[in-house]
């Protein structure tokens, strides 16, 4: 089997937000561009953190679960004034954009993780899942 990089099937160039955008924010960005993971990025760009979507939605429906007469007001209070940084999962795994499909999928049995953010030079260019494993092996 040939090394596939991972250049060849990651997501390039992914959404990504601010350690201070709030999550009223984070949440429009799941919903506009139907995503499961954001990374977060640092004020000089760097990869602090992800974001899941499943996180999200756990915060979102717990949020949810305050039951009085201002429960609205309050939920819509509570999703302005919290951050990324308040939510995301610190201390990422990352991989460079030169490492390969199988580096890649080392990572995900190893640590079960669902998304991991590509990098060159540093800087984010790319986020693959294990759906993005299998392209290279499946005929459109």
């Amino acid at each position: 089997m040939s090394r596939i990089p991972l250049s060849e099937v990651m997501t390039k160039f992914p959404v990504s937000v601010v350690t201070e955008a709030p999550l009223t924010e984070v949440q429009e960005i799941f919903e506009e561009y139907n995503i499961h993971h954001l990374p977060v990025l640092s004020e000089d760009k760097q990869i602090i953190g992800i974001i899941s979507k499943s996180d999200m939605d756990q915060l979102t429906w717990g949020v949810s679960l305050f039951k009085n007469h201002k429960r609205e007001e309050y939920n819509e209070a509570l999703m302005h004034t919290r951050r990324a940084k308040d939510v995301m999962t610190p201390n990422v795994y990352t991989l460079d954009v030169d490492d390969s499909i199988e580096d890649a999928y080392s990572v995900f049995r190893a640590e079960h993780f669902r998304a991991i953010p590509v990098l060159e030079n540093g800087e984010l260019v790319g986020i693959v899942t294990p759906i993005d494993l299998v392209k290279p092996f499946i005929a459109d």
